[in-house]
């Protein structure tokens, strides 16, 4: 597990720098995915630029899946945990498929998460004491049915909720996770391959020639292609 340390401010992350022995902090951002034990919750990419991150699923086809776990070296004290995730079945009046709930050097926080908001959002999970030491943070999902959760926000607590703008919500991140705003080098490009898979790797082997494409030959009848005209 790696993290991201600036001025006492976290975030565990798959794309950390600095190693996670570091000095206990007053507050960190843990970003769902990069728990380093995922138990039976499963990264769901598909809707980052909906809702800005890959997030963690409890996908147990109604059996609860095995808890996620990750360790943090937070502070001893009253620590408020802010968590975001939604009510995936908002215009459903009855008891919410997707709950679950989070744990903290064995407290669990009081709030029972995933029945609101009805969009992606902050949900205050209440505060827990905990001890000295590094803490066992954990995903208990409850249902088996779909319980969705992207970060968790663990800080004093009197610490406010992080902004749910999407564009606040954006440089806040930033901020945490030490990122500059702009790239650090720009590359005047012709031909830029993202990705890896049959697309990108067939790509890399083209050879981009300055001539007239090649001529196709043209078929008169399309189902007899053996004879061109």
């Amino acid at each position: 597990m790696r993290l991201y340390c600036t001025l006492a401010v976290c975030i565990f992350s798959t794309f950390a720098y600095r190693d996670a022995q570091s000095a206990q902090v007053s507050s960190c951002l843990v970003e769902a995915e990069a728990f380093a034990d995922k138990g039976g919750w499963v990264v769901d990419p598909q809707f980052v630029e909906q809702m800005g991150s890959p997030y963690l699923l409890a996908h147990g086809k109604g059996v609860p899946v095995a808890d996620a776990k990750t360790t943090v070296d937070i502070k001893p004290g009253r620590v408020r945990a802010y968590v975001r995730t939604r009510d995936w079945t908002p215009d459903w009046d009855g008891e919410k498929p997707g709950r679950f709930q989070l744990i903290l050097g064995g407290k669990t926080f009081p709030v029972t998460l995933g029945v609101t908001p009805a969009k992606w959002g902050w949900v205050d999970a209440g505060v827990v004491e905990v001890g000295k030491g590094p803490q066992t943070l954990v995903l208990h999902d409850l249902t088996g049915f779909e319980g969705r959760c992207d970060a968790i926000y663990l800080c004093p607590e009197n610490t406010v909720m992080p902004p749910n703008d999407a564009a606040a919500l954006r440089e806040w991140r930033a901020v945490m996770r030490g990122e500059a705003g702009a790239p650090d080098d720009v590359v005047k490009t012709d031909f830029v391959v993202v990705g890896g898979g049959i697309a990108g790797t067939a790509a890399r082997r083209l050879k981009i020639v300055a001539q007239p494409p090649p001529q196709i030959p043209c078929f008169a009848d399309i189902n007899d292609l053996a004879e061109p005209v």
